[in-house]
């Protein structure tokens, strides 16, 4: 298994690659829990850089 190969998962669309990025902080979201603003600028460089 690389990490490079695309992961089927049983529900939703398939990954394109196996790397992922783990929540890194909860104090900066809303607070029902979606996105807010100051975590949008730390989450925008990673699907830039490949990550699934």
């Amino acid at each position: 298994m690389n990490l490079d190969t695309p992961l089927r998962l049983r529900r939703g669309p398939a990954l394109p690659n196996r790397l992922a990025l783990a929540p890194l902080t909860n104090t900066q979201s809303n607070p029902d829990g979606t996105l807010s603003e100051l975590e949008l600028p730390g989450c925008s460089p990673a699907p830039r850089a490949g990550s699934g």
